[in-house]
C-alpha cells in the first residue's frame, strides 16, 4: 500500500505572534512557550516570520455582538479553542475585556456594553472589537450558548511581514525576522509602534530600513 509522509513542523501558527499551549508544537508535544521560532516548508527548513496588517491600505476591525441573556451566575467565552475564566453576568466592560485579553489567541480587544452590565441589555449584550487580530475572524463561542453576530466583518490584512518587508527564512540570528522596507517598523498590531516585529507601523520620519524589534 502506498503511503505519504510529511513533517509536522515545530513552532507557531501565524495566527498569533506570541504563542501558548494550544498552538506551539515542539518535538511532538504542545508547550507553553511565548516566543518560539516556527518553521514551515516540506522539510520544515524555512523559518516563519510575524504576520500583520499592511498599514498603508484601508481596512476595518472585526466586531462581534454577544447576546448575553442570563440574569445571574457566570459565562465563558472561547476564541480559537482557548476559553476565558468565568465572567460574571453583570461584569463591567473592563472585566470582559481583561478576560478576553488573557487568551493567547487574542492580541487586543475593546469591549462596549449595551447596558449597565455584560448581560443587562438582553438580547444585545455587548460588542467585542478585535483591534489586534486582523481579518475576517471566526465567531466567539459562549457557554451557556448565546447568539453571536458578526456586526462588522474584519477586512484588515493578515500577511507575512505585513506585506512591507522580507522574511529571513534561513538559519542564523536573524531567522524568523522581518527586514522592513523603508519607513516601516515593528507595530502593536493596530498601526501603532510596538513589539510584534511585523513591519506593520508606518513612520514617514524614519530614515532607515532593516530588522526592528521596537
Amino acid at each position: 500500500r502506498d503511503m505519504f509522509q510529511s513533517c509536522l513542523c515545530d513552532g507557531f501558527s501565524p495566527e498569533k505572534h506570541r504563542q501558548g499551549p494550544s498552538s506551539t508544537y515542539i518535538s511532538g508535544i504542545y508547550v507553553d512557550e511565548p516566543r518560539v521560532l516556527g518553521y514551515h516548508g516540506h522539510a520544515c527548513e524555512k523559518a516563519l516570520c510575524p504576520f500583520g496588517d499592511d498599514p498603508s491600505t484601508e481596512g476595518v476591525n472585526e466586531k462581534q455582538t454577544v447576546g448575553c441573556s442570563i440574569t445571574s451566575g457566570t459565562f465563558t467565552l472561547t476564541f480559537r479553542d482557548q476559553t476565558t475564566a468565568a465572567i460574571a453576568f453583570d461584569a463591567t466592560a473592563s472585566a470582559v475585556q481583561s478576560a478576553l485579553s488573557s487568551l493567547n489567541t487574542i492580541d487586543s480587544v475593546t469591549v462596549t456594553l449595551n447596558g449597565a452590565g455584560a448581560c443587562d441589555a438582553t438580547p444585545s449584550g455587548f460588542v467585542v472589537e478585535f483591534t489586534g487580530n486582523p481579518g475576517d475572524l471566526p465567531p466567539l463561542v459562549s457557554s451557556p450558548a448565546f447568539a453571536v453576530t458578526e456586526t462588522v466583518k474584519g477586512t484588515r490584512e493578515f500577511i507575512e511581514c505585513s506585506g512591507r518587508g522580507v522574511c529571513a527564512t534561513g538559519d542564523g540570528a536573524l531567522a524568523g525576522a522581518c527586514k522592513c522596507d523603508w519607513f516601516y517598523m515593528s507595530s502593536d498590531g493596530n498601526g501603532g509602534r510596538g513589539t510584534r516585529r511585523d513591519c506593520g507601523r508606518y513612520d514617514e520620519f524614519m530614515q532607515a530600513n532593516g530588522y526592528f524589534t521596537t
